[in-house]
């Protein structure tokens, strides 16, 4: 008959502290491979659209196997949604650095269309994507015509803008302009001097001068980092 007191402890489950680096690991597997099908549907969907991409074609560019799809995502839109989410985030904190760092609502809204165009030519495949997905989501709205809702509200109130009446129309004219004008440089169907046209026009509608709109659509663009807060 054995001694208890001899046998080794043994207990019935791994103490908590043997468990965290397996779960861990399988945790930053799980994300690396969820983030894999995440850029490939941005990538396939900048190409074909919302609509025109399929599982088969996203699974197939993040090389992995259609089962692995439904282990993170019960169907196309749900992925197309996530992928949107990031790239709204990261839109939002553009568009929030700029509204900090420029003092007149004016100036806002001409470094706004001008950056974002911008960004969609460094990054053609989130300018494409953004350019698509606002067919079929309201992320995009929410981003941009919130913020931009604020700005022209500011402008009215400083009187910098004439639009009092009719906010809303105004930022349904601006963001349809913005992407429209996004797409024509990406198409290579204009130039980026566009994107200052553009903003000059809209400044012009928003009810700044001649002289005051061209100046403001001209000014040197201010800097931002990976993070979309200002350079140093």
């Amino acid at each position: 008959m054995h001694n208890p007191a001899s046998l080794p402890d043994r207990p019935e489950h791994p103490a908590p502290a043997a468990q965290a680096p397996l779960a861990s690991k399988e945790g930053r597997l799980r994300q690396r491979t969820r983030m894999r099908l995440v850029a490939a549907a941005e990538s396939v969907m900048a190409r074909r659209g919302v609509d025109g991409a399929t599982i088969q074609e996203i699974t197939g560019e993040a090389e992995l196997g259609t089962g692995t799809f439904y282990n993170y995502f019960s169907c196309k839109e749900e992925l197309a949604k996530a992928v949107f989410a990031i790239r709204t985030e990261e839109l939002g904190r553009l568009l929030d650095a700029i509204g900090r760092g420029a003092n007149d609502p004016a100036r806002a809204i001409a470094q706004i269309l001008r950056l974002y165009v911008q960004k969609s030519q460094a990054d053609p495949i989130w300018g494409w994507f953004l350019i698509h997905a606002e067919q079929g989501f309201r992320q995009l709205d929410e981003a941009f015509a919130d913020r931009s809702r604020k700005n022209l509200r500011r402008g009215v109130q400083e009187g910098r803008f004439t639009c009092g009446a009719s906010i809303d129309t105004a930022v349904s004219i601006i963001l349809s302009s913005l992407l429209v004008t996004t797409r024509n440089i990406l198409e290579g169907r204009a130039d980026a001097d566009a994107a200052i046209h553009m903003s000059e026009l809209l400044l012009r509608m928003l009810g700044l001068s001649d002289a005051e709109s061209g100046a403001l659509a001209r000014e040197p663009l201010p800097a931002f980092d990976a993070a979309t807060a200002p350079a140093n």
